[in-house]
């Protein structure tokens, strides 16, 4: 009986703790970013506070804020390298003479609407262009300007604010390593103090060797993509890569969004500096490029990864992916290792006689 009450205790706290993650997504991401910078910043934090001139002592403080804006300025650093890298790439696709490509490849284009004509995509008096012409302009009807503005306006109204909460919450992180466990110690009744303790412990242990991990194949990822396109002569390789490799965060999807992005830049490269470049050939390599690096991220990085670092199957967290993704979209999908192995710590302390739970956590 005991049991059974314990289990009707618990189950609902889960429950309630899994909708409420959903429900605030954003901000649980705002979070676990700040957290995982400040695990970053936090040597140097120590560093800095061990700094004596005379009798003046750095205070935590500024420690914490000095370490934040050199974080902040590694990030701007970052953007202010790849900004010019991907000015040069807009300039490559103004450059390209259209008609004179359309004119060239007249052959494989008239090939290809005849293709359409006979499966019926287009009628007997209608051409590929007149078609692309008609979808364009009706696209354009159909989008109201002054809502791409309010969009576009809403866009970095929100990143602008997503970057002040980060910010803002990591300088706390930094300045109290141990802000976050108190704040949940204090909304945890007494008696389970040591059980919450336990559940911080760990979570930290496993979602920082998570986050360090993620980096990891981030780095892995630009640098495979990178050395493969540049053997095979690919121009902007350096900017497919790294657009490929931070996709990463996004699981499956991210990487193919990464390699269609890939090709789009490789063909307009390509083109950009000769118009008789042949596009099939370089969308084959690059995509063969993604495959191969995509076959090392799976039976390579992502084992070492995804299981070692969360003691988790691969399948399983397979579908812990897929069914966060269908329930929260993108956002869902970063969140979903992070937060299953919260949810599967606290389930190993508080549910210890369900054969499921310990079966789920046996490695933990």
């Amino acid at each position: 009986m005991k049991k059974w009450s314990r289990l009707f205790i618990i189950i609902p706290i889960l429950l309630l703790v899994i909708y409420l993650l959903w429900f605030f997504s954003t901000i649980v991401l705002y979070v676990l970013i700040s957290l995982g910078l400040s695990f970053v910043g936090k040597p140097l934090v120590n560093k800095l506070n061990k700094i004596k001139i005379g009798k003046f002592k750095v205070p935590n403080g500024l420690s914490a804020l000095l370490t934040l804006f050199l974080i902040l300025f590694v990030f701007i650093l970052i953007i202010h390298f790849i900004i010019p890298i991907i000015t040069s790439q807009a300039n490559m696709i103004t450059s390209i003479d259209l008609q004179k490509i359309t004119l060239y490849y007249k052959a494989p284009i008239n090939s290809f609407e005849n293709l359409l004509r006979n499966y019926g995509f287009i009628s007997n008096h209608q051409t590929l262009e007149g078609m692309i012409s008609s979808k364009i302009m009706q696209l354009l009807n159909v989008v109201n300007f002054s809502d791409v503005f309010s969009y576009g306006l809403s866009f970095v109204g929100s990143f602008l604010i997503g970057t002040f909460a980060v910010l803002f919450i990591t300088f706390f992180f930094l300045k109290d390593v141990k802000l976050f466990s108190k704040v949940i110690l204090l909304l945890t009744p007494d008696k389970y103090h040591t059980e919450a303790n336990h559940i911080m412990e760990a979570s930290a242990k496993l979602i920082t060797r998570y986050l360090l991990g993620l980096l990891m194949e981030i780095l892995s990822m630009t640098l495979l993509l990178y050395i493969g396109l540049t053997i095979i002569g690919i121009k902007s390789a350096f900017l497919i890569a790294f657009i490929g490799g931070l996709l990463v965060v996004i699981p499956y999807v991210g990487f193919i969004i990464g390699a269609l992005l890939g090709v789009l830049i490789g063909i307009t490269s390509g083109l950009s500096i000769d118009m008789t470049a042949d596009i099939a050939k370089i969308a084959i390599e690059v995509l063969c490029v993604f495959g191969a690096t995509k076959i090392i991220d799976d039976f390579v990085l992502q084992p070492l990864i995804y299981a070692n670092s969360v003691k988790a199957h691969p399948l399983e967290i397979f579908l812990v992916i897929m069914i966060a993704g269908s329930i929260a979209g993108v956002s869902g999908m970063v969140l979903a290792i992070p937060v299953y192995t919260f949810l599967r710590i606290v389930a190993k302390e508080f549910l210890t006689k369900s054969k499921l739970i310990n079966k789920l956590t046996e490695h933990l």
